[in-house]
């Protein structure tokens, strides 16, 4: 009669069986030829990382960034040119100061906006290929 070992515990069962009945891994024959691989992490498991790696990456977009004196005066993108426009319309209400100021926020928003984007389409890359290597092939054992 030959034997065949469970895969993962090692417990060893009668050729009869194909399963260990204990947690349910493949058993391997005696010339150690069986299923190459199998999954050791459930699938309920890989969803709930997965969805918990997606939620955190959720906050970090939605957190607001934190300046020391707003936005507009911390943010490095055009700053020397938004000071000025913030100074000079500061210093002289006119039509021109206040238009200046506004086409200088306006371009910062434009920035902020294609930045966010930016880090979007990069986490969405970088998570598309992570979660699938995760799913694919983190929680594979392979029997030699």
């Amino acid at each position: 009669m030959t034997m065949k070992t469970c895969s993962y515990c090692g417990k060893e069962y009668s050729d009869e069986f194909s399963i260990c009945g204990v947690d349910q891994h493949p058993l391997v024959a005696a010339n150690g030829l069986v299923r190459p691989r199998h999954h050791a992490m459930k699938k309920p498991v890989k969803i709930a990382i997965i969805v918990l790696v997606l939620f955190l990456e959720l906050v970090w977009l939605a957190w607001p960034r934190l300046y020391m004196h707003g936005i507009v005066l911390d943010e490095p993108y055009r700053n020397a040119e938004r000071k000025a426009a913030l100074y000079a319309n500061h210093n002289e209400k006119t039509p021109e100061t206040k238009a200046a100021y506004d086409a200088e926020i306006k371009l910062l928003d434009n920035h902020m906006a294609k930045r966010e984007l930016g880090y979007l389409v990069v986490m969405l890359a970088i998570d598309t290929v992570g979660f699938y290597c995760f799913w694919r092939y983190a929680s594979i054992k392979t029997i030699t």
